[in-house]
This record gives C-alpha cells, structure tokens and sequence, in this order.
C-alpha cells in the first residue's frame, strides 16, 4: 500500500516541525535536537552506534575491542568513555551533529520556502519532501500518541550514510575473528536494530512512486546494500546465540534473591487490576527511586544518584551500581523500561541490544533488565540463548513481579 497525500492539517504539522529543526541545526543547538526534537529510541540507538563510527573515523577499532581498565569507582560513560578514547563524549556527539548540519547546508535545505513542499503519511509514519532545493528536501517523521511528530533520526542518518548499519557489521565481524563473542554479538544487534528505520526509508522512500524519483539510483543501490547488511546482522546474532560456547550460569536466581528486598515473596503476593494500572503510570524518575530503594548490598547514597541522575547522550545504562555480595563485589547495570515508554503491549525483541549493551563495558558484569510491560516471547527467548549459550549474565524483572514487589516494599501508591 502507498502512503498517502497527507491533510492539510497534518502537512502544516510537519513543515513547522521541519522549520524548527532545521533552525536548531543551522544555529548548532544541538542539545535541543537531542533533547526535544527526536525520540527517546533514535538517542539511544544511536548514541550506542556512535562509538563504533567514531573509533572506524580514527582507525581506532582495535582500541575499542580492548578491555577497559575501570577503576571500582566509576559507573558513567562520561567517566570511562575518555579514559579508553581521550575524548569528550559531548565533543563527539557534537562532532556528528556538525557533520549533518555542513551536509544540510551544502543541500541548500535551510533556504526551503516550502511553497512546493508535500507530505505523505502511513501509519505513524510521514515523510515531507521539497523538489524545489537543490538536494531536494526530504525528511522523514514519527507521529506520537499525543498527534505530535518527531524528526525520525534514524530513518534521517541511515538515509545520509552518515552511521551505515555495514560499518558497525564489520567491527562486529572483527570481535568475532578476535574471539570476543560477547561484543561480537552485541555490534551485530546494534545493526540489526536499524530494520525498522530502514523498513521505513523503503515505504516512504525507495518504494513510493513519487519520492523515488527524487533519490538517484547510486543512493538507492547504497541503501539496499546497508539493508542487506541488516539481515546479515539478524541472522548472526541468531545464529551465535544458538551456539553453545559457555556453562550456564545458574546463579542468577540467587543474585534477585540477595539484591532485592522481598524477593521471594513474589510468588504469594496478589497484585489487583488497579494495582497494574498504577505500575503502567509510573514515570521514568518515580520507578528508578523505587528501585534504588529496593536494593541491598548497594550504597544508598549512589544507588539514589543512580536514580535521579539525567539521561545523558551516552550512557551504559539507567542505572550502574557496585553490589556486595558476601565477599563478592559486582557491577549491576540496570536497563529500565516504563508502561508509558512502550507503546505496545509487550517489548518487543528489538530491544535486546539495550539490554546487553553493558556487557560491551562490564563484561564480566549482571544486567537486570526491569520493565513494566512483559517482555515478548521472542525476547524471552533471545535472552535465554544470551545466557545459556553464551554466558551473559542478565535476568528480567517484569510487568506484575515488577508490580508485586514494589508492593511488597510499600511503594506502588
């Protein structure tokens, strides 16, 4: 089905979106892109895909394969990230930004008048495109449940080669030539993770009757090889995940028992229809407290900083903490999804490579991946192959034992 000629209303909708980021492009506020003008799920794709393209720009990937030295002490990317890389994070992120701004300009997209602009729609997808510029304008879009629309980033950098899905493929072969399965794994996710940006760019793009007229046939061909690529990445990360490498590790089970309080009450514990409805409601900041408060074995002082602490460009994962266990100390990052941040009724599997992400830096680290919506059955499964098979040590803590145990500790009021 082709998408369709947008309302006017809509059309009006997303020409003053596109106006508002392309002046926040043109006057480098890029903070505000980050923050106000993309979705939380184009940050954190690429913010993870930016460190590989970083260390492929400076011949560097050898460096990232490397293990990091981390210091006890720090938790945050802005603290290891300089210490592997001697560079601020910030700068980088700035760095790529600056690079699709000069390309903008050179387009000649901020002189649009938009008096030729059309918009297409389908589904919670949109596309407005300008013949008039010299590159013509096309930009695509992301409609929220509010009626809003969002710059899609993800469709915008995929389209621009600008963070090709290949070049995060070929460091992701590299770790697997050099025997880091686990990085291997994660890398080639990472790629995977762009199949609906770029299932994207082929309904509004390379398969509409209009705007693909307006692409040259070298873009075209480009774009179908970085889709061919994705599906390399799909089938290796299933095909390593079903290869038995490691012992599984059964204690697991034992660590939810020792790092939260009530635990074991969960299986005795009622949670009503009500009761779910206020786990859904929780926001961000409100279900990150009510974790650090649950735990033991944690510093409180950090656990709460963990809590409070903002969304950074980069950042391993919602929460890092050091855990005590009897004489063991170990390093638990903690990946947190709300009801109101998944919109569909389960987490779908393109989610793992927010879930294993840490392992790029812990290693030998525990991920405990908490969500207020249950996890799909296809991601249960992925995350059973991550441990069974290849040793990543990461449980789920979700959807109603979420809800009972934050009950059982008096804070889902």
């Amino acid at each position: 089905m082709q998408p369709m000629l947008a309302q006017k209303q809509t059309a009006i909708k997303l020409i003053k979106a596109a106006k508002d980021f392309l002046l926040k492009m043109q006057e480098k506020r890029f903070d505000d892109v980050w923050d106000y003008s993309i979705t939380p799920e184009a940050a954190e794709l690429l913010s993870t895909s930016l460190l590989p393209m970083f260390a492929e720009k400076e011949s560097r990937i050898d460096e990232l394969l490397k293990p990091v030295v981390i210091e006890e002490k720090m938790t945050s990317m802005d603290e290891i990230f300089p210490l592997a890389f001697q560079m601020n994070l910030d700068d980088m992120r700035t760095d790529f930004f600056r690079g699709l701004e000069s390309g903008f300009e050179a387009t000649g997209w901020y002189e649009t008048n938009y008096k030729d602009a059309l918009a297409f729609t389908q589904g919670s997808c949109a596309i407005l495109i300008d013949p008039s510029t010299q590159v013509p304008l096309m930009i695509q879009f992301l409609k929220l449940s509010d009626g809003s629309y969002k710059i899609d980033l993800e469709s915008l950098v995929l389209f621009s080669m600008a963070n090709p899905p290949s070049l995060i493929c070929k460091i992701a072969d590299q770790a697997l030539v050099a025997g880091l399965t686990k990085p291997s794994i994660v890398y080639f996710q990472v790629a995977a993770s762009f199949e609906k940006a770029y299932s994207r760019l082929k309904m509004l793009v390379l398969n509409h009757m209009i705007v693909s007229t307006l692409v040259t046939d070298k873009r075209k061909a480009e774009l179908k090889n970085e889709g061919y690529y994705i599906n390399i990445a799909k089938q290796q990360v299933s095909d390593l995940l079903n290869k038995p490498e490691v012992t599984a590790n059964h204690e697991l089970d034992s660590f939810l028992l020792k790092t939260f309080e009530g635990y074991s009450e969960i299986p005795k514990t009622e949670l009503k229809d009500n009761e779910l409805k206020k786990l859904f409601e929780l926001d961000d900041s409100t279900l990150r407290s009510a974790i650090a408060a649950m735990m033991k074995g944690v510093d409180p002082v950090i656990a709460n900083r963990e809590a409070k602490k903002p969304h950074g460009s980069f950042e391993i994962s919602d929460m890092e903490v050091i855990v005590k266990i009897d004489s063991q100390q170990l390093r638990l990052s903690i990946p947190v999804k709300t009801g109101r941040e998944i919109k569909s009724d389960k987490v779908p599997e393109s989610y793992l490579y927010q879930i294993i992400r840490p392992f790029l830096y812990f290693p030998n680290g525990v991920v405990v991946f908490i969500t207020a919506k249950p996890c799909s059955q296809n991601l249960h499964n992925d995350l059973k192959l991550a441990r069974d098979n290849q040793g990543f040590a990461v449980e789920v803590i979700e959807h109603e034992d979420l809800g009972k145990l934050l009950k059982i500790n008096g804070l889902l009021n």
